[in-house]
């Protein structure tokens, strides 16, 4: 009993919402993008199970609205939200997965093509890297091409800085 309290008191404390989900949830902080209708952003998945999940996403969703979850390319997910508090919702998948393959898959895919994109710089680049220090011959207005994080190739200049280290200018 809680001191001072009614019976009645003391159950509405005592009450325990009860838990809704099926599947044990796993606790994640990944990044997604997160797709309803013609709106695109990026959320965060805080948590995930077989047949659901909660998104931080940064904007009020409604109960009913369908999305769609991209943890990478080749793993997609359709959903519709249950809950929504602020800018947090819980989200019921259209179909059940297999909650631990699936982050598995999206983080080697997404560590893949972090690799890919590192070996198309380095196949660009005329010197083979070491260990040992650079030793540079770099004159300055050189052109250079840059590799975007987005995979896009720009066009710059080599520029040298006080203490005579390459930079990059555009």
């Amino acid at each position: 009993m809680i001191p001072n309290a009614t019976p009645r008191e003391d159950q509405s404390v005592l009450m325990l919402r009860p838990e809704r989900r099926q599947k044990p949830r796993i606790r994640t902080a990944r990044i997604v993008r997160l797709i309803q209708g013609d709106h695109e952003w990026l959320a965060g998945c805080r948590d995930i199970s077989d047949s659901g999940m909660k998104l931080d996403t940064g904007i009020s969703l409604t109960p009913g609205d369908a999305v769609t979850i991209i943890f990478s390319p080749h793993v997609v997910l359709h959903a519709h939200v249950v809950w929504s508090e602020d800018e947090t919702c819980g989200l019921s998948l259209d179909r059940e997965v297999d909650s631990i393959a699936l982050l598995t898959t999206s983080a080697l895919e997404a560590r893949a093509a972090e690799s890919a994109a590192l070996e198309r710089r380095n196949r660009r680049t005329q010197r083979p890297a070491t260990n040992r220090p650079a030793r540079h011959g770099f004159n300055p207005g050189l052109r250079v091409t840059v590799l975007e994080e987005t995979g896009e190739e720009d066009s710059a200049f080599l520029l040298l800085s006080p203490g005579q280290l390459p930079a990059i200018g555009r």
